[in-house]
């Protein structure tokens, strides 16, 4: 079992480099902003997943 922690996007309150702090071995994420039922689009998706990666270094490791 890994330890990993919910982040809300870029509106959460904790910043992804507290995250980091934590010792998480991964992020936990989801695009809350967009509608129930909306398709969630691959630029999207990819352009969170890029954020994660800078925002928390090379201290955790996350699966593509």
């Amino acid at each position: 079992m890994k330890e990993t922690w919910r982040w809300y996007g870029p509106l959460d309150q904790i910043r992804l480099s507290e995250v980091r702090q934590t010792g998480a071995a991964g992020i936990v994420t989801a695009l809350h902003e967009i509608p129930y039922g909306e398709v969630w689009q691959r630029t999207t998706i990819a352009k969170r997943r890029d954020k994660i990666r800078v925002g928390i270094s090379c201290h955790c490791k996350l699966r593509d």
